[in-house]
């Protein structure tokens, strides 16, 4: 009596790895065609989303240095009254992005080129030790990206003038 070899019942794996590499080579075609059809995404009308494509990069370390400032008495921002704040890094980091409350302090980093933007700049004051250095801007002035290193150097220049200009009248005969 012949022996009769069993074949094996179901589809040969090679036909099974075939089929796998057209469906998986389908998934990608169409996939391609929806990421080229939705096109680029949406420009953002949001002021303070442009705001952060304006801030300024710098693109070298030695850029900061000229920016570094020995100052003895810290430079930071207070609130007045509540309202919004956004402190970013030179980089795009954002820092803070919240509503500050009356009284509130924040410390930002100098030498660093970082930013602010504020929605009402006469609700806040830069402060320069225990000394108000005056307001970030008028009142409901809504500012983008302005330095804090300019705003501590301004600061700083109006301090020793004022410092100068007390030594000046000391000095005056009466």
């Amino acid at each position: 009596m012949p022996i009769e070899v069993a074949k094996p019942s179901g589809m040969p794996s090679k036909a099974i790895m075939i089929g796998g590499g057209a469906i998986a080579a389908a998934l990608v075609l169409v996939g391609g065609i929806a990421i080229l059809m939705s096109g680029p995404a949406p420009q953002s009308d949001d002021q303070l989303a442009i705001s952060a494509r304006l801030a300024p990069a710098f693109e070298q370390p030695t850029d900061l240095t000229a920016l570094r400032a020995d100052v003895s008495e810290e430079f930071y921002i207070r609130a007045i009254k509540p309202a919004w704040i956004e402190v970013r890094g030179s980089d795009g980091t954002v820092f803070r992005n919240r509503q500050m409350q009356a009284g509130e302090t924040y410390y930002p980093r100098t030498g660093a080129g970082w930013t602010i933007t504020v929605r009402n700049a006469g609700a806040f004051e830069w402060r320069l030790g225990d000394t108000p250095a005056g307001r970030i801007g008028e009142t409901d002035q809504a500012l983008y990206s302005v330095s804090i290193d300019n705003a501590m150097s301004i600061a700083q220049n109006e301090r020793m003038a004022a410092l100068a200009d007390t030594s000046d009248r000391s000095r005056r005969p009466r």
